[in-house]
């Protein structure tokens, strides 16, 4: 017997399926993308030999305007707007009920704005499913060019030559995708490439953040840190009663402060909060951290 659900529960989503949905839309906006290419290039865009040569028809096209949509794509772009629209509604109703999206989460952390969360959505697609490699590789000309170029990113993202020279300047160094490391940008060998010519991966903290799995430690703080899962119990810790049941109630992402001399249970009660939240304990040896500065 089916189980009924209320609206709220209908319009939700959960983390699987928001990456999933997100996903979804991407890989239509990529076919859109390559039905738009084959309709401004013809024969062109299937040449046998396509990205190994520019032919005088392709110069000629690159020079003109960007055509107008047949109104069969006019109608699909709009079915991309509504998919998009119905996702950010299923969005919003499964954080209200609690829900964890990590890619939202980063959003919310890094002050995103809703073009780069979709960077990361492009870069996060080919480590899940390799087959975004095969039609980045196709819609860049090139078997080789597996990973999101930045103009890629702008041409499918961006819905005009505006906003796209506007957009650049998210890639610089002191934009947030970069200046929190989120994004890494590579070249592919060719001595000092445009921005646009460089691709985007993202970083192997935030892969793996979205993966929802343990990040990594960076190196250079490798030697000063060590990550661990504590077991150690606030039942199993000499802790008033009334002081147990406060730090229950605290909850994650509060701040504490534990103040206290050697052999205190400072590192003791930070287990146990740790273990009670089902969270990795990272401890830096500050004054090793502080001789290397």
């Amino acid at each position: 017997m089916a189980t009924l659900r209320t609206a709220d529960q209908r319009a939700s989503i959960g983390r699987t399926e928001h990456l999933e949905a997100a996903l979804s839309w991407l890989r239509r906006l990529l076919l859109w993308h390559i039905a738009w290419t084959r309709h401004t290039y013809g024969s062109l865009a299937d040449d046998s030999y396509r990205g190994l040569y520019v032919p005088s028809a392709e110069v000629d096209i690159l020079g003109e305007d960007e055509p107008a949509l047949p109104p069969e794509l006019a109608s699909e772009r709009d079915a991309l707007a509504a998919q998009r629209d119905e996702i950010e509604v299923q969005t919003v109703a499964a954080e209200r009920a609690g829900v964890d999206l990590p890619l939202r989460r980063l959003a919310r952390w890094f002050e995103l704005s809703p073009f780069e969360a979709d960077v990361l959505l492009l870069a996060l697609a080919p480590e899940l499913d390799l087959r975004f490699e095969r039609i980045y590789a196709y819609i860049q000309d090139d078997v080789s060019r597996r990973r999101p170029s930045v103009e890629l990113a702008l041409r499918l993202l961006c819905p005009s030559p505006a906003a796209r020279m506007q957009r650049q300047a998210l890639f610089e160094h002191d934009a947030p995708l970069l200046r929190h490391r989120l994004v890494q940008l590579f070249e592919d060998g060719q001595r000092r490439p445009p921005l646009l010519a460089r691709f985007i991966k993202l970083d192997e903290r935030i892969l793996a953040e979205l993966r929802g799995g343990p990040a990594p430690i960076d190196p250079p703080i490798a030697p000063f840190v060590t990550l661990s899962m504590p077991v150690r119990s606030l039942e199993s810790l000499v802790l008033p009663a009334e002081l147990r049941e406060r730090l229950r109630r605290t909850g994650g992402g509060a701040v504490l402060a534990l103040q206290g001399g050697p052999g205190s249970g400072r590192r003791a009660l930070a287990e146990a909060l740790c273990a009670e939240e089902g969270a990795p304990l990272l401890s830096v040896d500050v004054a090793r951290l502080a001789d290397r500065l």
